[in-house]
């Protein structure tokens, strides 16, 4: 990494000292941007979310804590696979909705987890 841009324009991200061989395959961010101490990064797979802005091989913050308001981004892993969606409230329940509107309704019993905002 070299910067991130923010309001205040391009801003630099402190060089990590040691040798390279430590760093691999880790990402190094500033706290502030990770939310809580619990957050992680997850690496988007696909386009299905690109219509509100999350791309292929895009790295988001996952806040385990966080609340998921109707609309809300979240990460949910639905049998073996993560994605990301909208999380809509439906009626008792609620459903992950892909960019392109295609719904995850599940049901009790279906092998769907919220990983969180």
């Amino acid at each position: 990494l070299v910067g991130y841009s923010g309001v205040g324009g391009t801003q630099a991200v402190p060089y990590v000292a040691g040798p390279a061989s430590d760093r691999l395959g880790h990402l190094v961010i500033d706290r502030r941007l990770a939310g809580t101490d619990r957050a992680f990064l997850m690496r988007v797979a696909g386009d299905t979310m690109r219509a509100r802005g999350v791309l292929d091989g895009d790295y988001v913050v996952v806040d385990p804590a966080g609340v998921a308001d109707d609309g809300a981004l979240v990460a949910a892993r639905v049998g073996a696979d993560q994605l990301v969606r909208s999380w809509s409230k439906r009626g008792d329940g609620y459903a992950l909705v892909s960019g392109d509107g295609t719904e995850i309704a599940p049901r009790p019993g279906d092998d769907v987890t919220v990983l969180g905002t």
